[in-house]
């Protein structure tokens, strides 16, 4: 039977990109002391041998976002900051990571 911890992982940037065990998911994403932060259930018992990048996507509201960008991404959450003046919506997209055997 697999077990999970749930972590959290701060989200400073436009694009971040976290490394995570294969079957890791992230459940949501929230405003924590005005900083935007992702809790990610993430296997006890995998390995990094077989991981994956989590690449998030934050945007604020008015902001762009490129076709190429809305096809690959799916929505997680939106978030409010700075007092509920800063609207953001998050996104990601899941890269499978493959490792050299040697």
């Amino acid at each position: 039977m697999m077990h999970y911890t749930i972590h959290k992982y701060d989200l400073p940037f436009v694009r971040n990109t976290i490394e995570f065990p294969i079957g890791s998911k992230v459940i949501s994403v929230k405003n924590q002391r005005e900083r935007i932060v992702a809790y990610v259930m993430v296997p006890v018992d995998q390995t990094y041998n077989d991981s994956v990048e989590i690449e998030f996507l934050v945007v604020g509201t008015g902001w762009t976002i490129s076709n190429e960008d809305y096809r690959k991404y799916h929505f997680i959450d939106t978030v409010m900051t700075d007092n509920d003046q800063l609207v953001s919506h998050v996104f990601a997209k899941t890269v499978f990571i493959e490792r050299a055997l040697g």
